[in-house]
């Protein structure tokens, strides 16, 4: 049995998305099963209308003692703070947000996100067969955000809000705070 299951209406997999359920242990993505496939005995955490997509996959610098560092951000793992210099939770959920809000004007779809921001970044950066994608065998690197969510504050408004940010099958950011 798996040690996490998540659970949603609205999950990235290959094909679009769809309702599933996504089975973690031991850091990687064990099972992806349709959303009624969960065995009844299992907990699984419900994520609502929330987005459960890939990590981010990009490329950044850090000026950190001058040096030019183009540190892989993978599954946001070097996104989070203490990973990587310079780089707190709220850059990460601005950056996915600032996106998101280019994409949506443009009337793109979730779909053309995950793939520019996760599957393309991991093909391009040679690690397309653990990252970029919810499928069986891969690094259980993984964002839950809200897509709706109207970022208050901002000019002009930002949309979406990254809700959980899991490495490795572990939730190390949860509404904007490092575990």
């Amino acid at each position: 049995m798996a040690r996490r299951i998540i659970r949603g209406v609205r999950v990235a997999t290959p094909r679009g998305i769809e309702p599933a359920s996504v089975f973690i242990d031991e850091g990687r993505i064990v099972y992806v099963a349709g959303y009624e496939d969960t065995p009844r005995e299992a907990q699984a955490e419900e994520l609502g209308k929330s987005v459960l997509m890939p990590g981010l996959i990009a490329t950044c610098e850090s000026d950190a003692a001058g040096v030019r560092d183009d540190a892989l951000m993978s599954g946001i793992t070097t996104l989070t703070p203490g990973v990587t210099p310079g780089i707190a939770a709220s850059e990460v959920s601005l950056f996915l947000s600032t996106r998101w809000t280019q994409m949506r004007e443009r009337d793109q779809r979730i779909e053309m996100l995950v793939e520019e921001l996760c599957t393309k970044a991991a093909q391009t950066s040679g690690l397309s067969e653990s990252k970029g994608k919810i499928a069986t065998g891969h690094d259980a690197d993984l964002v839950i955000w809200n897509p709706e969510y109207t970022v208050t504050g901002t000019q002009p408004l930002l949309f979406g809000l990254i809700r959980q940010v899991i490495v490795a099958g572990r939730t190390q950011i949860e509404e904007g705070k490092r575990i």
